[in-house]
Formats: C-alpha cells, sequence, structure tokens
C-alpha cells in the first residue's frame, strides 16, 4: 500500500526530496485553495528475501548452491501538485547499493490522458514490467519477458523517452517515443550533453528515435478477462542487441497476450497466454517465445500455479523449455487484506535446453508490500 504525507510545514526530508519540491515550487501557481497549495508525497515499497536451491549440468560436470539472498527491495515516491503534475522516483537496493530505476516527471492532461517524460518502463510485453512487482504470479516474470528485455532495452525494460497513456476501465493504450538504448550511461542512452563540452553528439551518431505501442483491452462482460498486444520498432543498435560478432542490430519487436485472471488470487482459476518475437535486421534472425499459465484457488489465502514456456533463441532451430509451479499462500489476505501484501511463494522451476542438459531451482520467496 502507499503511504501519503500533505506537506504542510517545515519537516525534515531526504535531500532527493528537496530538490523535487524546491523544483515543484519554482513552477508558477494561480491562487488555489488550502488544499491545492502544497504537494503531496506517496510512499510505496517492495521487499522480496529468498532462500534458494540451485542445480544445473555442464556436459559430464554439475553444479549444487544453496543460499539466501535478496530478489528486489524496491523504494518509490512520488510527489504531485494539485493532483495534476508531478514526478516519480524508484530506485532498488537489493544489490546492497544504490540504483536508480525510475525518474520521470508527469502531467495529467485529464482524467482518462496522463503525459510522461523522462526515464521509464512504458510500452512494452505485458508479461514484462506491465506485470508489477505485487502481480508476479510466482517468484519471478516468465523467462520469455525477461529475455526479451535482455535482448532488446536490458534487463529493466526502462527507456528515456516521452509517453502518452490513455487508461479507462476497458481499455490501456499506450504510446512511446524513445532513445532506443535503456541505459542511464551519457555516453549511451542518456542524451544531456552541453554546448560547453564541444562535443554535443557524445559522439554517438544516431539521428533515428524508438517508436512502440501497446494497447490492452479489458472485456467488460467476462470479469478478468483482458486481450492486447505490443509493436515497437528500434534502430539504436545498442549493446544488448549484439549478436555473436559483438555488433548491435536494429529490431522490430511484437507481443501478444490473453489473459483470464492477471492478479494472484484474484478468482477460482485463471489462464495466462503470452506469445513474444524479436526479429533482428530485417530477419537475420528471429526469437520467439510463447507462456502458458494456469492457476488454481484453493481457499482464498492459497493458489496453485503452473507455467510452460518455450524461448527460441532462433526459430530456425529448437528452442529451451522452462516449466514451474509452487503454491502462494498470503497471510494478508489471511487477516483480510490484499493477497499480495504479505505473501510466501514455494516454487520449483525446471529448464531443459536443447542439447538436454537440465537446470533445476527450489526457491522459498517472501513478498512484503509497503
Amino acid at each position: 500500500m502507499k503511504k501519503s504525507i500533505r506537506i504542510d510545514g517545515m519537516r525534515s526530508y531526504p535531500v532527493m526530496m528537496t530538490y523535487i519540491l524546491l523544483l515543484l515550487f519554482c513552477i508558477p501557481q494561480e491562487a488555489t485553495g488550502q488544499d491545492d497549495k502544497y504537494p503531496t508525497i506517496d510512499f510505496w515499497g517492495a521487499f522480496q528475501p529468498r532462500v534458494s536451491y540451485g542445480s544445473m549440468e555442464e556436459g559430464d560436470s554439475s553444479m549444487d548452491r544453496m543460499g539466501f539472498g535478496i530478489r528486489r527491495a524496491r523504494f518509490r515516491a512520488e510527489v504531485m501538485l494539485r493532483e495534476k503534475i508531478g514526478v516519480r522516483y524508484d530506485a532498488d537496493f537489493a544489490s546492497g547499493s544504490f540504483q536508480s530505476v525510475d525518474l520521470f516527471a508527469f502531467v495529467r492532461l485529464s482524467e482518462q490522458v496522463t503525459m510522461r517524460m523522462g526515464i521509464m518502463p512504458s510500452a512494452q510485453p505485458r508479461a514484462h514490467i506491465f506485470t508489477p512487482i505485487p502481480l508476479i504470479d510466482g517468484f519471478d516474470r516468465a523467462a520469455i519477458a525477461e529475455q526479451w528485455a535482455g535482448a532488446t532495452l536490458g534487463g529493466g525494460g526502462r527507456d528515456f523517452g516521452l509517453d502518452v497513456q490513455y487508461q479507462t476501465p476497458a481499455w490501456t493504450l499506450v504510446a512511446f517515443l524513445h532513445n532506443g538504448d535503456g541505459s542511464f550511461s551519457r555516453s549511451r542512452g542518456n542524451f544531456s550533453q552541453t554546448i560547453s563540452s564541444e562535443a554535443t553528439t557524445g559522439g554517438i551518431d544516431r539521428s533515428v528515435l524508438a517508436t512502440s505501442v501497446y494497447a490492452a483491452h479489458r472485456v467488460q462482460a467476462v470479469e478478468g478477462l483482458e486481450v492486447g498486444g505490443y509493436l515497437s520498432q528500434n534502430s539504436s543498435k545498442n549493446p544488448n542487441t549484439a549478436n555473436a560478432f559483438g555488433e548491435g542490430r536494429k529490431y522490430v519487436s511484437y507481443a501478444a497476450h490473453a489473459y483470464y485472471g492477471a492478479a494472484p488470487g484474484s478468482q477460482p482459476f485463471r489462464v495466462k497466454l503470452d506469445l513474444i518475437g524479436i526479429n533482428f535486421n530485417e530477419g537475420e534472425q528471429e526469437r520467439l517465445g510463447v507462456s502458458v499459465l494456469g492457476a488454481f484457488r484453493l481457499n482464498d489465502h492459497m493458489e496453485l500455479f503452473a507455467r510452460y514456456e518455450n524461448a527460441q533463441l532462433d526459430t530456425r532451430i529448437d528452442g529451451t523449455d522452462f516449466v514451474s509451479g509452487g503454491l502462494n499462500f498470503s497471510l494478508s489476505k489471511l487477516k483480510g487484506g490484499n493477497f499480495s501484501d504479505q505473501r510466501a511463494t514455494l516454487g520449483y522451476s525446471m529448464l531443459e535446453a536443447p542439447s538436454g542438459n537440465q537446470q533445476h531451482l527450489v526457491v522459498l520467496q517472501w513478498q512484503f508490500i509497503l
């Protein structure tokens, strides 16, 4: 859940928040009522510690590992003024160090339309960031979605750009104009040069921006049913797209999904279908992944789930199979709250490569949404 604070006096906040507030207060404002005079801050956080056992085969040898770790440790702050303009900042601490994730400004043009600018997740396959942390079905997102991100914008699935979102109970439409690189580095994705540097391009010759669109329709006549898709073209040739020779490639990416019950524990029976593809260099190589998930609710606070995936790094050869399943147990739902706020997931995943080698992973993960 989000924690909201209205700033109406001199209080002590982190330095980052102070800078954001100074920026907002510098924007000229018309005389308004007392409630519109001060910005509000919403805080949100997610923490996912886990214990895991993994094994893998490599030829005639094998490796095993067991131990504790942190999958995600996320903190978010959103400052909003007059319920219309604001700034969102998102950071992750799972690595033990401070790592920025999202940083963007937004303007609510109407109740349905929002415009955003900065670095952020935008139009992309539904199975990736559009399946937010609290609503991940097991302990990780679909493997084909994580592999899509690693081969396009990077694992975070974020990029610098400008998007427009249209949101109603029945529709979500997103159009994204972006750099296509997905990196915070000024030598790659973060184009913020100055004229005094006498290198206004930063040594990069790139004049075509990436474009991506996403659409999802929630069928009002059937509760829980959603269909949608995604399409993108990207000519940045960023390092994530590199081939075996280290050469970056342009690509067209696409995805489609059909969900009956997107959120864990939301209904007695759930099914989710995903297809994600990437076509590099106008047909040089095409990647294709499919994912099928089924879930059955044992009672209002426990759910069984299972998923099968196949990921082809090249559609001309056999793909890798991923099989996973497990049990979600919600302590928060047992106490009358939201299913995903305090949740434990016990799960198993198996990877089988075309060579026949296998990898296995058993995870017990706790989830705390603050």
